[in-house]
């Protein structure tokens, strides 16, 4: 019984993550099509609004995201703010 325990709590655990990432992007992207391939599983468009850090930040606040993609207004780069699992944020930043 411990075993079919795990393993129910183990398959709930994996199909939250999978719904959560597909609701990830919000609402400035868009579903181009779905993949056939094993690892890949939906390509989405996604436009690049210039916003700052801060404005990023208080994105990832008002929504679940679990990242915002954006071009950052001072810089013109692209920038990816991920939020980690013990409820701080990565920044990462491109240049060029």
């Amino acid at each position: 019984q411990l075993k079919k325990r795990k393993e129910k709590i183990r398959g709930h655990k994996n199909n939250s993550l999978r719904e959560e990432r597909a609701g990830s992007l919000g609402p400035a992207s868009e579903e181009i099509e779905d993949l056939p391939g094993d690892r890949v599983v939906k390509v989405r468009q996604i436009v690049l609004t210039p916003m700052s850090l801060d404005d990023a930040l208080m994105e990832m606040e008002t929504t679940k995201n679990r990242f915002v993609v954006y071009r950052d207004s001072a810089t013109e780069n692209i920038s990816i703010l991920y939020r980690r699992e013990d409820g701080n944020f990565t920044l990462i930043e491109t240049k060029g």
